[in-house]
C-alpha cells in the first residue's frame, strides 16, 4: 500500500494524460492502478505507428543522435592528439638528429 500511495500522483496524471491523447472511451477498460507501470501514450498495439513510430519506422532516437555525435567528436579528438604527438616526435628525434 505505501507504493500505491506514493505513486498515486503518478498514475493520475499519467490517466489524465492518456485520457487528453487517446479520449476517454480507451479508460473504461483500465483498472485504476494500471499507469503505474504503463506509459499513456502507449495504446497497447505493438504496431500502431502513433504510439511506436520510433521504433517501426527505424529512426533514431535524440538519444542515438547525440551518442554517435559524440563518438564522432571523440574520434576527432584522438585523431588530433594522434597528429600532434606524430609531429612532436618528429621535431624531437629532428633536434636529436641534429645535436
Amino acid at each position: 500500500m505505501k507504493r500505491w500511495h506514493a505513486e498515486l500522483q503518478l498514475m493520475q496524471t499519467r490517466h489524465e494524460a492518456h485520457t487528453g491523447f487517446h479520449g476517454t472511451d480507451s479508460n473504461k477498460l483500465r483498472p485504476g492502478g494500471y499507469f503505474r507501470k504503463n506509459r499513456p501514450f502507449d495504446c497497447g498495439h505493438s504496431r500502431c505507428y502513433q504510439c511506436h513510430g520510433l521504433k517501426l519506422l527505424h529512426e533514431s532516437t535524440d538519444a542515438e543522435l547525440l551518442a554517435d555525435q559524440n563518438l564522432r567528436e571523440q574520434v576527432e579528438e584522438i585523431s588530433a592528439a594522434r597528429l600532434v604527438s606524430e609531429r612532436s616526435i618528429r621535431v624531437l628525434e629532428a633536434f636529436a638528429a641534429s645535436i
